[in-house]
């Protein structure tokens, strides 16, 4: 693959640290060392600079205004003055600039979908999913994380088969693989002999803590609950762990900066999520080799050995999340096997390196002369 000297414009509704954020954070430390990389934050938020390789050339670029359909001439405008080899746009809060790159005719064009905003977590706005049907064909490719948006960019949004690439997170598996239970149950003052219970995600509404709360406070024996994120929803999350009466087994630890040094405490990891589509927190877990318990959103199901399927429940279901959570509580044999097979499914399918592999793939195409980029097809 080419090496040449090339020019990447990154843009991001926000380049605070989240999933795609951090992901692309790594896959520039991975790619090209002869590759720039520019990135602009539609909301000035720039809190994953810290996670970009200090080895690669990355350089910020600010937000130009106005937004919305009567400022993409200025948007193009804009674009256009920036010399790039390649514009990357995520997720609909670029969708302006990526139609203003089109409308101006810049190429080429990547657009990456890793799922939707909290008032999409049902169902997709109708006007929304007119106008990605209006672009995202026009593009030169399109990204996406997960099987469930794959199905979408095929039926709702009529992406040509040759334009869209499916590109499933993963996961450094050699990070992930050993840790201290001792040592991190000490940091954190967790009881040695109780049963731990993680979720590691923000307190947004679109997480449900409520209902993972709930279920918490339905099970039978008396294990801890560990909380790590941070968010709006702090300070009612407290309040409904006194008002349910286990605030005395909750955890909350904020934001905890490198999830690998946490996951050694947990027995079980648990997601309450009302919508979801590939979350790297889960993959880091089957890593880890821990079992999961979910909801029945996104990908799970297929991410999970067969097996698991069973430990899905319907979102927002207190009742029905506490029933798939009990049976692992009371079995050491059930938890280790279950998070056994979570870990040979995701060195099967779910390693870093064959995530880096199809995107440097991708990108090389991309990058190439026009007359010699053909159609890029995806596996």
């Amino acid at each position: 693959m080419s090496a040449a000297p090339r020019r990447i414009l990154h843009i991001f509704s926000t380049f605070d640290p989240g999933g795609p954020q951090l992901r692309q954070a790594r896959l520039i430390g991975q790619l090209p060392a002869s590759w720039s990389h520019e990135i602009l934050a539609m909301d000035g938020r720039t809190g994953a600079r810290a996670h970009l390789p200090a080895d690669r050339e990355c350089t910020f670029v600010d937000a130009p205004t106005p937004h919305g359909v009567l400022g993409l001439r200025k948007l193009g405008r804009f674009l256009a003055a920036r010399p790039a080899d390649l514009r990357i746009t995520y997720n609909w809060g670029a969708f302006d600039m990526l139609a203003a790159a089109r409308l101006r005719g810049l190429a080429p064009l990547l657009h990456v979908v890793d799922g939707f905003r909290p008032d999409e977590a049902d169902h997709e706005i109708f006007r929304r999913r007119m106008a990605r049907r209006l672009l995202y064909p026009r593009v030169d490719a399109v990204v996406v994380i997960s099987e469930q948006l794959r199905r979408m960019a095929k039926t709702s949004w009529h992406v040509p088969t040759e334009k869209l690439h499916y590109i499933p997170n993963g996961v450094d598996l050699a990070r992930f693989a050993h840790g201290d239970r001792a040592q991190v149950h000490a940091r954190w003052d967790l009881p040695e002999a109780a049963v731990i219970l993680g979720a590691v995600g923000g307190l947004r509404a679109v997480k449900d803590h409520p209902t993972l709360l709930r279920a918490f406070a339905l099970l039978e024996s008396e294990p801890i609950l560990v909380i790590a994120g941070d968010g709006p929803l702090q300070s009612a999350l407290h309040e409904l762990a006194e008002e349910l009466g286990v605030a005395d087994r909750i955890r909350f630890l904020g934001h905890v900066e490198d999830t690998s040094e946490l996951y050694p405490a947990l027995d079980l990891l648990v997601f309450s999520s009302q919508s979801e589509q590939m979350p790297i927190t889960a993959l880091e877990a089957m890593a880890s080799s821990l079992p999961i318990v979910g909801t029945q959103v996104g990908d799970l199901a297929h991410m999970l050995p067969s097996a698991a399927t069973g430990l899905l429940a319907p979102p927002r279901e207190p009742k029905a999340l506490a029933a798939c959570i009990q049976p692992l509580l009371a079995s050491p044999e059930a938890r280790e096997r279950a998070g056994h097979a979570n870990l040979m499914r995701c060195r099967e399918s779910y390693s870093e390196e064959t995530m880096i592999a199809s995107w440097e793939e991708l990108l090389s195409q991309l990058l190439l002369d026009p007359d010699d980029r053909g159609i890029i097809r995806a596996e």
